[in-house]
């Protein structure tokens, strides 16, 4: 072979190799295309070429750009050889981002981006609960379903069972079918109303509400649902919660949670009211009433006393301390508590005149009071007794809007309630009609719990 066919053969090898390589080189690309945005989340597609590696990452507008080695190190893996969907949530509203994809396959890199922005939220509260609790009461009501009682927060409780500070809760009282597993109780999936009935598939808004806590864990703002829907589904064992509720307020709030969904069961135990053992002698310092209207003839006014601080900053009370609720019947002269005697409606009459005398119903296995009786307020603001007036007398003056109260009172057990009240009294009215037996025991147990909103 002479030197001019060997350099035509090493030129012609050397130009198939060269071709061959540049085949095996191909440059990658990965094309972002944003396909949906809301307030707080957004949907995308990723479709890479030519890639052994494909990963994207989620920047604010005015961040700097990432480059290929740094999305491959922080940002998400995908699929490298087809096609990926994925969607971002819990992003801030109105604010602008950038997607960020970096498509490689081991000897360069490109870096491509699709810009979009968030847009206004609908709710007035938006939170992502990452705790759920509460307890499952089953077919407590004989209504032929099951009740869950399901307290969403993004905070949860303390070891104490209190609330920590600076979150959002919201308290559902929800009917579903019966549970299939009765020893493991979930919520049959599905859409709830919030239409304040017992019905399956119903959420009743007399008992679900939302609150939120200061600095200091305490309970400020809670207001009943006024509306709206509940959503419930699950995959693999796992569940979606989702509320999209009305508060009574007309503000709108939802709240989402994921996880497991695993209530206990009411320990009857726990549900019995503990009873104070001692004498109390005290000066109340507070003072508020509502009217409950005069189905029985007379007016039905309950008054709230108190003796603790007020919270100047939240107007709440601070425990411990002692709150006395007076169930009395009055004529309601010039629309206020009429001035003379009160002493026990012995004979269940409802005369003018006369408190009613407290005592416990058992509302479906647990325990509630009604009449009138005082609480006992610990530190941490948690009742550890209460205490039900059977005899006695109320002594009440009025002059110029100013009551004079003086308690000379007998409870259950023996125990004395001697105490004073001088100042002014709001009396809020409260419009019924003739209720049920179920709803006025309801009645009673929303007047109790409304005990607990003033206090730390």
């Amino acid at each position: 072979m002479n030197y001019r066919s060997l350099f035509v053969l090493v030129a012609a090898l050397t130009f198939a190799f060269s071709c061959k390589k540049q085949a095996d080189f191909v440059q990658p690309s990965v094309k972002v295309e944003v396909s949906e945005t809301s307030y707080n989340s957004v949907k995308f597609t990723l479709t890479p070429e030519n890639a052994t590696q494909c990963s994207y990452l989620l920047t604010g507008k005015e961040e700097s750009a990432p480059t290929a080695e740094q999305i491959f190190e922080k940002g998400v893996q995908v699929n490298a050889d087809k096609a990926s969907t994925r969607t971002i949530e819990d992003l801030e509203q109105n604010t602008g981002y950038i997607i960020y994809a970096a498509a490689g396959n081991g000897t360069t890199s490109v870096v491509t981006s699709a810009e979009f922005a968030t847009g206004e939220s609908p709710y007035d509260i938006d939170f992502k609960a990452t705790d759920l609790a509460g307890e499952f009461r089953g077919d407590w009501l004989d209504f032929g379903n099951d009740n869950f009682y399901i307290i969403l927060s993004d905070v949860g409780f303390n070891e104490d069972d209190a609330p920590n500070p600076n979150g959002n809760f919201l308290i559902i009282d929800l009917y579903s079918p019966i549970a299939t597993d009765q020893n493991n109780p979930v919520p049959f999936t599905g859409t709830y109303d919030a239409n304040s009935s017992d019905e399956e598939y119903s959420i009743n808004c007399d008992f679900s509400y939302y609150y939120y806590t200061d600095a200091e864990g305490i309970e400020c703002g809670r207001i009943n649902l006024g509306g709206g829907k509940f959503y419930i589904s699950e995959k693999d064992m796992l569940y979606t919660l989702e509320a999209d509720f009305t508060l009574q307020d007309g503000r709108a709030v939802h709240c989402k949670y994921e996880g497991p969904f695993v209530l206990p069961a009411y320990d009857e135990e726990s549900n019995k009211l503990p009873r104070l053992e001692t004498d109390i002698n005290t000066t109340f310092t507070g003072a508020n009433a509502t009217n409950y209207g005069n189905e029985y003839g007379a007016y039905n006014v309950a008054v709230i006393f108190w003796d603790m601080k007020v919270n100047e900053s939240t107007g709440n009370l601070i425990a411990p301390g002692y709150v006395f609720k007076l169930d009395l019947m009055t004529d309601f002269t010039d629309g206020g508590i009429d001035p003379g005697q009160y002493v026990v409606d012995a004979y269940g009459t409802f005369d003018p005149f006369t408190y009613i005398e407290g005592s416990i119903i058992d509302f479906y296995g647990i325990e509630q009071p009604v009449g009138s009786y005082v609480q006992h307020y610990n530190e941490d603001a948690s009742v550890d007794g209460y205490g039900f007036v059977n005899s006695g007398t109320v002594d009440v003056t009025r002059d110029n809007g100013v009551y004079t109260f003086d308690f000379n009172l007998e409870m259950a057990g023996g125990y004395t309630l001697k105490a004073t009240y001088t100042g002014e009294i709001a009396i809020a009215d409260e419009q019924t009609s003739a209720v049920s037996s179920c709803d006025r025991a309801r009645r009673q147990i929303s007047m109790d719990r409304n005990l607990n909103v003033i206090l730390k």
